[in-house]
């Protein structure tokens, strides 16, 4: 099978972008995900945009062969699910590109269990929502393998313009992604505060936005989550609250293992379990905004009904 054989497995709001983009830059893609469905609708997607790629019947048949493996999945468990099916089905010599948030620990686990059946194994998750998977402007964190690396660089590039070699730690692009998922939640939580305290002294919500973001943090991740703070925008979900939990958690959990305090890591998760238990779980985890104006006396019910 050629080096430019790729298997992608798992084709959610981030998946399905990923897979076209390296499909358009040349490489032979291989789709899998646990619905059968949704790599199906992907092949017409596909198929409309002028692409050609192929849909596995299996995840055994979509590996067999590939020189690339990503796997874009929800969680540990899902990945380590994977993982069981698919390894002993791998060629030697074959790159796991392990894309998913996962916990470190589980990255390592992962990493020596591919050792054993002589697959290459890189930590590379993404940060960005899916319109920056679409456009080709996700930022990849990767540890593993140089020259594991070295060969990936073209893919990698396929997908995004920031691509960053941290070393051979295999968990360290893991750690890079949590460490930027912690800075993300602390800001979406300080907008949703500020905001609050701005419209209680009646202030106007997207005109105070515009100027603290175009002032202060003239950042194109901060101006995109106030503003849809501001507009109390969540719906539909970019990355739903409930996969922000998960994020919180293993967030708070490496910072145990690691025994460095993050005292904003515990309140941040105590925040996105309330937006959970407040009938919130179906929308962006920005949504944080519409907890901190409901804790500010402001009925949010319209935009729950949003959803």
């Amino acid at each position: 099978m050629s080096s430019q054989s790729v298997a992608f497995l798992g084709l959610g709001n981030m998946g399905l972008p990923m897979a076209l983009n390296i499909a358009k830059a040349g490489f032979q893609v291989t789709l899998w995900n646990r619905s059968v469905e949704k790599a199906e609708a992907a092949q017409k997607e596909a198929a409309a945009e002028g692409l050609s790629v192929t849909v596995a019947e299996s995840l055994e048949a979509a590996v067999d062969g590939k020189h690339f493996i990503i796997t874009m999945v929800a969680n540990d468990e899902a990945l380590e699910n994977v993982l069981k099916a698919m390894l002993s089905h791998c060629k030697k010599g074959a790159i796991h590109l392990s894309m998913s948030t996962i916990s470190p620990s589980c990255a390592k686990a992962c990493a020596a269990k591919c050792a054993e059946f002589a697959v290459r194994y890189l930590a590379s998750p993404v940060f960005g929502r899916p319109e920056h998977a679409k456009a080709k402007q996700l930022s990849i964190p990767v540890t593993g393998d140089e020259r594991a690396f070295e060969e990936s660089k073209p893919l990698l590039e396929s997908l995004g313009h920031r691509v960053t070699y941290f070393g051979e730690t295999l968990h360290g692009a893991n750690a890079v992604k949590l460490c930027g998922n912690f800075l993300l939640l602390t800001m979406i939580e300080s907008w949703s505060e500020a905001l609050a305290l701005g419209e209680a002294n009646g202030l106007d919500r997207e005109k105070l936005t515009e100027f603290l973001s175009g002032s202060l943090f003239p950042c194109p991740v901060v101006q995109n989550y106030s503003r849809m703070i501001a507009a109390r925008d969540h719906f539909p979900a970019g990355f739903v609250a409930r996969l922000g939990l998960k994020d919180a958690s293993l967030i708070h959990a490496l910072g145990a293992e690691s025994e460095v305090p993050l005292p904003m890591a515990s309140l941040l998760k105590d925040r996105i379990q309330t937006m959970l238990n407040s009938c919130m779980d179906n929308l962006d985890w920005s949504a944080l905004g519409l907890l901190a104006s409901r804790d500010a006396g402001v009925d949010i019910q319209k935009w729950l009904h949003k959803s």
